[in-house]
């Protein structure tokens, strides 16, 4: 297996820039065995499904996606295309890349789209959906042929697109509502996701979130399909298999980054969970 698993690199080996776009279905066309597994996500990604319908795992929970609707993902989530029907288009971009001016920086910060609640939440977009194929258009259209000024043009329509979609999120407010519980897990995922590495504890992260053990356990028997430390376990061997994968350091180094004690704890730990050791996982994946 080759050693992109960790990352979409589309962007970059095809036009060198930090955005993109493409139909779902060349993608997995391309990458199925890659997107048709768990994959980090190190990007936004808008997804547009024209006709047809997506059933994906974000985050290790079931989303599916119908006519019209549009999902926004985050850099971090962990992705996996289980159906693919119909058209649906994929646009990719970086944080770098769009903000490039004050503007884009406050827009970054302060918009509803770079939060927890709406990542890996259908959003309908029925009466704005002419307008966001457009921009679709143009943006690939302007990747695909020789512009002057290219990365301006794409900076603008980028920008153009995400307002759309603000408006659209800010006059159905109530089609992204979420329960307490729900946005305390959404909210306890985005915080494992960026600090799995560092600490593993169910403790910890309740308390960076302010809440107790038994509210955060509460939240997850009322809004999701796993618990709490399940999450963390799936997260830790989800990393673990991407370093065994990448082949650049060794099972003992890759177990003190993600916080074992020692290389024993790590190896009875990920057998337990897999069925397997790390040496025979790489091996078999080499």
């Amino acid at each position: 297996m080759k050693n992109n698993y960790i990352s979409e690199q589309f962007y970059y080996l095809i036009n060198g820039l930090k955005i993109n776009t493409s139909s779902l279905h060349d993608l997995i066309k391309e990458r199925g065995h890659i997107l048709c597994h768990h994959h980090k996500i190190p990007f936004f990604v808008i997804q547009l499904v024209e006709d047809g319908y997506v059933n994906q795992t974000v985050d290790y929970k079931e989303i599916i996606s119908k006519n019209e609707e549009l999902v926004f993902l985050h850099p971090e989530q962990i992705n996996k295309y289980n159906q693919v029907e119909g058209n649906v288009q994929i646009l990719i971009f970086t944080e770098d890349f769009l903000v490039t001016s004050l503007k884009q920086k406050t827009f970054f910060s302060l918009s509803k789209l770079f939060n927890a609640k709406i990542a890996g939440k259908p959003i309908h977009v029925s009466e704005n959906f002419k307008e966001l194929k457009t921009i679709f258009l143009l943006i690939s259209s302007v990747i695909k042929n020789d512009i002057t000024n290219k990365e301006t043009i794409l900076n603008s329509l980028l920008f153009s697109i995400l307002l759309l979609i603000e408006e659209i999120v800010n006059e159905n407010n109530e089609e992204i509502i979420m329960s307490r519980e729900s946005l305390l897990v959404s909210n306890f995922k985005e915080l494992v996701n960026k600090e799995v590495n560092k600490k593993q504890s169910v403790e910890y992260f309740s308390e960076k979130l302010n809440v107790s053990v038994r509210t955060l356990q509460k939240a997850f028997a009322k809004a999701d399909q796993t618990t709490a430390r399940e999450y963390i376990d799936n997260r830790i061997i989800f990393e673990a298999k991407l370093l065994l994968i990448k082949n650049e350091m060794n099972i003992g180094e890759i177990s003190y980054i993600l916080g074992f004690k020692d290389l024993s704890h790590f190896s009875k730990f990920f057998k337990l969970k897999t069925g397997t050791s790390p040496k025979f996982y790489r091996k078999r994946v080499a």
